[in-house]
């Protein structure tokens, strides 16, 4: 069964680039996520186990740290493997990836898969409130790829997504996107009104 023609015109007239441009403004002030780094030589033997391997991602400072600490405990075994610090780009993974120690939020490329995961969550259970840049900024990254198969959303237009043939699930997900727009919108206007009522109070 398709959507409505009233969902469909709901869909048509907030345009791709204009609900994207809100999400990113949103996300404006968000913490930059820092670049990846990961142990080389981290998989082979040493005398009793570490806890991590050459996929634990780490933030430079932590990796410099883990390195320095394993050189310390285990000098000839991290020399004879060549045990050094490696990576400092961006990730590519199904979900966003956190520095092994400190827990910062580390650049990665989402896969397909875990993009709609990230976007099906942040529209639904963990959608952001008005004030929560960081959450908005994950569903920048979750959109940025966010396409319909050979259509990338973003590039449609207005007239365009009610003629574009595109399935249901895909219309319902941007549905999803526009409710949590509208719903940070309805959030920010409460949120100025009370405002406007204390400044009222107050003079």
């Amino acid at each position: 069964m398709s959507l409505s023609a009233r969902r469909r015109r709901r869909v048509a007239r907030a345009t791709p680039d204009l609900l994207l441009a809100y999400v990113r403004a949103r996300a404006e002030h968000s913490v930059p996520p820092l670049d990846c780094y990961w142990i080389k030589g981290a998989n082979e033997t040493f005398p009793e186990p570490t806890g991590i391997d050459e996929r634990t991602s780490f933030c430079r400072e932590c990796c410099e740290a883990k390195v320095a600490e394993l050189r310390t405990k285990y000098p000839k075994r991290t020399k004879e493997v060549g045990v050094r610090v490696a990576g400092g780009y961006g990730n590519y993974d199904d979900s966003t990836a956190f520095c092994h120690t400190c827990l910062a939020k580390l650049d990665t490329s989402l896969t397909d898969c875990g993009a709609e995961e990230e976007r099906r969550a942040l529209t639904h259970e963990c959608a952001p409130s008005f004030d929560d840049v960081e959450g908005w900024r994950c569903l920048a990254d979750a959109l940025e790829n966010f396409e319909a198969g050979d259509v990338s959303l973003f590039a449609l237009t207005a007239d365009d997504i009610p003629e574009a043939g595109l399935h249901e699930d895909w219309l319902g997900d941007w549905l999803a996107i526009l409710h949590v727009v509208r719903r940070a919108q309805r959030e920010q206007a409460t949120a100025r009104s009370a405002e406007r009522v204390s400044t009222r109070a107050k003079e």
